[in-house]
This record gives C-alpha cells, sequence and structure tokens, in this order.
C-alpha cells in the first residue's frame, strides 16, 4: 500500500530533499485518490529551461561558471536518485519503480518551490534539512524590489509572510526569493529577470591564468591571497570593480620581484597589505595603470565572447523559446556589465 510507504519516509536515512521528492511521486501514483492531488495537478508538467535540464548541446552555451554549477547540481540529484531507489528497494522492499525522468521532475518541483524554516532551535540542526512545500507560496512570483519577510511562526506553526510593499486591490502580489543574480536564478528556478541588479561577472578563470611569473614567486602571491582572505571571487558588477578583484590585481602587479625575500620586496607587500587596512589607497601609481589596464583589456576580449555566442545562439534552432530567450538576456547582460566597467574604468581616466 502507498499510504503505508509515506509513513516510512519521515522515518528513513533519506534527506529532507529526498524524502519531499518520494512523497510527491508517490501521491502523483494515487491519481484522484490523492489527498493534494489537486496541488499535484498544479505543479509544473515539465521544467524545460532549467538548466539541469538542457541537452549537452545547449549546456555549451552557457557561461563558464555556470556550467560547472549545473555539473554540481546535476551529481547531486543522481546522488539523490540513487538514494531513493536503493530506499526502495532495501528499506521498504517496495515494487514500486521510479524512472530518472520521474524523480527529476519531484527533484525539481521541491527545488524550485521549497522554501527554508526554522521550526524550533536547535544548535546542531542542518538548515538545509529546515526544507517544506507549501502550495499556497507557488501563487506568489519573485521580484527583487519587493520588500517582505517570510518566517515560521512557532506560536500558530504556520509559516506567515508579511509584507512591507504597499499593493492595491487587483495588482499581482510579489515575494522576494533573496537577492539572487540571473545565473542563480536560472539555475534553481528556470527563469532570468531583465536588468538584475544583483548581476555580476566572476573573473577568477582569467585571474589564475594570469599568473606567468617564476613559479616560486606566483606561489607565494597566492598564498598571500589566501593568508589575507583574498583568494577568489573577483567580481565585476556594473557600477563597481570588487575590492576583492583589485586587491588580488595589486598585488600581481607588483615590481621588481627578484627575491621574494629582499627587503625592496618585503615593502612593497607592506605597501599592499596597507591598501587593504585602508592605510593607502593605491600601491603606486604605476601598479595602479597596469591593474585597470588589465581590467580594461579583459572586458574587451569577454565582450567579443558574448558576441560570438550570442551570434550562436541566434542561429541555433534547437534551442527551446523559454531557454533561448533566458541565453540571449545572461549574454546580453553580461555584455552589459563588462560595458558599463569599461565606462567606468574611461570615466577615472578623465577626472
Amino acid at each position: 500500500m502507498l499510504s503505508n510507504h509515506i509513513s516510512c519516509i519521515t522515518d528513513s536515512k533519506l534527506t529532507a530533499h529526498q524524502s519531499l521528492a518520494l512523497y510527491l511521486i508517490l501521491e502523483r501514483h494515487k491519481n484522484t485518490k490523492s489527498s493534494i492531488y489537486p496541488y499535484i495537478q498544479m505543479l509544473p508538467k515539465n521544467f524545460d529551461t532549467v538548466p539541469i535540464c538542457l541537452d549537452l548541446e545547449l549546456l555549451e552555451f552557457l557561461p563558464n561558471n555556470l556550467k560547472e554549477d549545473v555539473k554540481s547540481q546535476k551529481l547531486k540529484f543522481e546522488k539523490d536518485f540513487s538514494s531513493v531507489c536503493r530506499f526502495l528497494k532495501k528499506q521498504l522492499n517496495s515494487d514500486i519503480n521510479i524512472t530518472y525522468n520521474e524523480f527529476l521532475w519531484s527533484w525539481l518541483c521541491v527545488n524550485t518551490r521549497c522554501i527554508y524554516f526554522e521550526p524550533f532551535k536547535s544548535i546542531n540542526c542542518d538548515v538545509s534539512e529546515n526544507i517544506a512545500i507549501a502550495p499556497m507560496l507557488d501563487f506568489l512570483n519573485h521580484n527583487f524590489d519587493v520588500k517582505m519577510k517570510g518566517e515560521f511562526n512557532r506560536v500558530t506553526q504556520c509559516y506567515e509572510i508579511t509584507t512591507f510593499t504597499p499593493w492595491k486591490k487587483g495588482q499581482q502580489v510579489f515575494i522576494n526569493y533573496g537577492p539572487h543574480d540571473n545565473f542563480k536564478l536560472l539555475l534553481d528556478y528556470g527563469f532570468t529577470i531583465p536588468n538584475n541588479p544583483f548581476n555580476y561577472i566572476l573573473l577568477d578563470d582569467e585571474f589564475f591564468k594570469l599568473n606567468n611569473e617564476v613559479e616560486n614567486f606566483v606561489s607565494k602571491k597566492l598564498n598571500l591571497l589566501m593568508k589575507n582572505g583574498f583568494y577568489g571571487d573577483y567580481a565585476l558588477h556594473a557600477s563597481q570593480i570588487s575590492f576583492r578583484l583589485l586587491t588580488a590585481l595589486r598585488l600581481h602587479f607588483l615590481r621588481p620581484i627578484n627575491d621574494i625575500s629582499s627587503q625592496e620586496t618585503q615593502h612593497l607587500i607592506t605597501k599592499w597589505q596597507n591598501t587593504i587596512s585602508g592605510k593607502y589607497e593605491i600601491v603606486s601609481y604605476e601598479n595602479e595603470i597596469e591593474v585597470y589596464e588589465w581590467i580594461d583589456s579583459v572586458c574587451k576580449e569577454l565582450i567579443k565572447k558574448c558576441d560570438l555566442m550570442l551570434e550562436k545562439v541566434n542561429n541555433t534552432n534547437s534551442i527551446p523559446s523559454g531557454s533561448l530567450e533566458n541565453l540571449k538576456l545572461l549574454w546580453n547582460e553580461s555584455k552589459n556589465i563588462l560595458t558599463s566597467v569599461i565606462i567606468l574604468i574611461q570615466d577615472s581616466k578623465n577626472m
């Protein structure tokens, strides 16, 4: 009996995500006999715009860092699928067979709709396990401008949403999923938003390919970045260049470095560390010029890549319309960020 199987899920060693995904499948198998049949009918029939569902050919159109996130997400899904299949076979001795695509559907239903909450205070509680599905939330879409609060009320035992954004009668009410850029929104929810203020471009790959000095010096500099908390996460935003990127580049372009232990080199490193503490704004005028010239050059190269990818996307007939629009928006907005940064650099030169 499926009802007996459902009661066993909560006693299993499955994660919350795995349990909820399995529960949705078991309920869907009941068809009209399910107590949540109206909700099952309301759920999407597919998730064609979520990158994990794209063909391998189409994944090549994604930016590199998003591509890596999709690979990580797919590994997590496949691990969850294996765990649930083992659970059904070994712990329930069940003759229920769930397919890869069926579990992908239920897994994405949970991934795109779950909420995080704290039903009780616990020091050792894993936050990722505190998830639930609240059907009414499916009617509320995301808007980054919305001011709201969502939390579990321990007194009423309900998940409550309080909006600080006024709404008129008849208006569509939105909630805010959080400060997510379009890569995150596409990865987890399957949509993108024009003019998303949280968009950014990572230059980690470009920075780590930059090091062309003697291996010993490169290692010392990378160790300095780690020691001072500036290793990786080098971002460009439309309105600013991240301090992390500027700090890493200032260290890279320190000149001259003939001997890492020399007094001259140590003096330069001290000056670099003083830019972190705020004692100095820059290491030197020459150093700063090299930093911004490199950023300007990389931005121009990446704009060429954006144009190339947009051309490929527009000339590929096999891309579903929803995914096509998302891909075009990702590359166009990346191009806009890069163009804005180039203008920032030009404006700073004219000051």
